[in-house]
């Protein structure tokens, strides 16, 4: 009979986000161990997971007075696309350098979901307005809409 060996988690820090409104959406990029979390009020913030304790604050930005409804890496880890709340806008930011690669206002409702392509050619995101809209992640234009 085959012995299966049992993994036991424990928990090694706490740490916290120091922010006065609800957490609403998280990602994780495993390669550069990032963490983008999206806020409440509009705020969304990165930290460097760098091992066991570490929860390194690198960057915090607002950017609605709007929830923070999605966020997502692109595959390098370079580019953060932010789906907001009511407004329906989409915003891509790089955050080595700290600027905005694009703002779209694609959606007339809450951006739910976005998520890059694998090669990260493409970002596609969902909203309450019952459509699926494609970017181009390289010119930032829609070049379909699903509904």
């Amino acid at each position: 009979a085959q012995k299966t060996k049992t993994k036991r988690w424990r928990l090694v820090g706490k740490h916290f986000f120091h922010q006065p409104a609800k957490l609403t959406c998280a990602a994780y990029h495993s390669r550069s161990d990032m963490l983008v979390c999206g806020f409440g009020h509009g705020v969304f913030t990165m930290h460097r997971l760098g091992g066991p304790g570490s929860f390194e604050l690198v960057q915090t930005l607002s950017i609605s007075q709007e929830k923070i409804s999605a966020v997502s890496f692109d595959e390098t880890g370079d580019w953060i696309a932010v789906g907001c709340a009511r407004l329906g806008q989409l915003v891509v930011w790089e955050w080595q350098s700290e600027a905005y690669v694009y703002k779209q206002q694609g959606h007339y409702f809450d951006v739910n979901a976005c998520a890059y392509a694998p090669d990260g050619s493409m970002l596609a995101t969902a909203s309450d307005d019952h459509k699926v809209k494609v970017w181009s992640a390289q010119t930032g234009s829609c070049f379909v809409t699903f509904s």
